[in-house]
């Protein structure tokens, strides 16, 4: 027996076996901070994709509530939503039935080529004669 006593060896880590869970951890937060910055950047993806098909949907039910006749074509315009300007191209085609158009509403971040676009379809019926346009009656 020395002086250290007869479990002297087996009270400690060896040097490889700290490299080795030291490694181990490394892996782990790696694989960790990766699939943090994954949802991150998806939780971004997600809110664009969102707001964009807010304003979509304020384009298509403005047009619904102007009570007009849209032309076949397109038009395009910005607007500034959870504090973010917008770009929207509405194309508007006509149906089978003469009383009915498509409009569809793209919608991307304004300035971006390749960020999260929406887009949206929604029909519009012919406004049927005499019907008052909000805002101009007694």
């Amino acid at each position: 027996m020395n002086a250290r006593g007869p479990y002297a060896r087996g009270r400690g880590f060896t040097l490889l076996e700290v490299l080795i869970a030291l490694a181990v951890v490394a892996i782990v937060l790696g694989a960790a901070v990766r699939a943090a910055g994954g949802v991150a950047g998806s939780a971004a993806y997600l809110q664009a994709r969102t707001v964009g098909d807010w304003v979509a949907r304020n384009q298509i039910i403005e047009a619904q509530l102007a009570h007009t006749w849209p032309p076949v074509g397109t038009s395009d315009g910005t607007v500034e939503m959870a504090g973010r300007e917008w770009r929207w191209r509405a194309r508007v085609a006509g149906t089978p039935d003469p009383d009915m158009r498509r409009i569809e509403v793209t919608v991307r971040p304004k300035g971006e080529t390749d960020g999260a676009q929406t887009s949206l379809t929604g029909y519009l019926g012919r406004p049927l004669p005499g019907t008052p346009v909000p805002g101009t009656g007694p």
